[in-house]
């Protein structure tokens, strides 16, 4: 069986203007620290358009503050349009 690729972000990510961020069969675990984790990738800026598909997403957040962080930034965005 294959290994789920890990993303640890976290809390202060920052994400670039005009971004496009798509979560598709991601998986959103709270998780104190990616030093304890085999992490594939660690972002802390996004950037561009970026479609994640099947990532195990961890976050020292709460899964559901993560996600309305990036909802909080995608409304700011399209309100400045």
């Amino acid at each position: 069986m294959n290994r789920r690729p890990i993303m640890f972000v976290p809390s202060d990510f920052t994400i670039d203007e005009n971004t496009v961020l798509g979560f598709e069969d991601c998986r959103f675990i709270q998780h104190l620290g990616w030093d304890l984790l085999n992490v594939d990738v660690y972002k802390e800026h996004f950037q561009g358009h970026m479609n994640l598909e099947g990532w195990d997403i961890c976050t020292p957040d709460h899964p559901e503050l993560f996600i309305n962080k990036i909802e909080a930034y995608i409304k700011q965005e399209e309100s400045s349009l």
